[in-house]
C-alpha cells in the first residue's frame, strides 16, 4: 500500500463528502472476531470520488477486553491504493509486543501518536474522531458490528 504526502492528504480530506448506505459489516475470513465494512465516498453533489473508506474492529476473544479499530481512507487510483488517513486503535487491557501497537494516526506519509484517553474509546467515539478527521458523514451510521450481531439474533427468535 502506497501513501501520499501529508500535504496531499490534508488537500484530500478538505472537501467534504458522505457515505451513503453503507453495507452490513462482514466477518473477515480466516480472522477469528475480525469484521471489516467498506464504501465508497459521495461529494456533496452526490457524485462518486475516488475515494473509499474501510472500517476494521477486531475483537478476537469475547472474555478479553482488547479491541483493535483500524479505520482508514484510500485514494483509490488506477495502479494502486493509496493511504489518505488511518485512525489505529488497540483498546483493552492487554501487554503492547512495541510501539506501533500504541494509539497513533497516519495522514499520509506521516504518522503521529494518540492521546492516552483514545484507549478508553468505544467504537461511536472512534468512528465520530474519523469521520472529523476526515471530514465526512454517514447517512446512517454504522453501528458496532457486535452490538449488530446481538440485534440480527434478537431479531431472528422473535419473528
Amino acid at each position: 500500500m502506497a501513501n501520499l504526502s501529508e500535504e496531499e492528504a490534508l488537500a484530500l480530506v478538505a472537501v467534504r463528502g458522505h457515505c451513503d448506505d453503507v453495507a452490513q459489516w462482514k466477518r473477515v475470513p480466516g480472522h477469528e472476531g475480525a469484521w471489516e465494512i467498506q464504501s465508497g465516498i459521495l461529494d456533496d453533489y452526490g457524485s462518486r470520488c475516488d475515494q473509499f473508506i474501510r472500517l476494521g474492529y477486531i475483537r478476537p476473544n469475547t472474555a478479553r477486553p482488547h479491541i483493535h479499530f483500524r479505520f482508514t481512507l484510500f485514494l483509490n487510483t488506477t495502479f494502486e491504493c493509496q493511504r489518505i488517513y488511518q485512525l489505529d486503535i488497540h483498546r483493552g487491557n492487554r501487554s503492547l509486543k512495541n510501539k506501533h501497537q500504541l494509539a497513533h494516526e497516519h495522514i499520509g506519509t506521516s504518522r503521529y501518536l494518540g492521546r492516552a484517553c483514545w484507549d478508553d474509546w468505544d467504537f461511536e467515539r472512534v468512528l465520530a474522531y474519523f469521520c472529523h478527521r476526515i471530514n465526512i458523514y454517514f447517512k446512517p451510521v454504522p453501528h458496532c458490528p457486535t452490538v449488530a450481531k446481538r440485534e440480527n439474533v434478537y431479531a431472528r427468535r422473535h419473528r
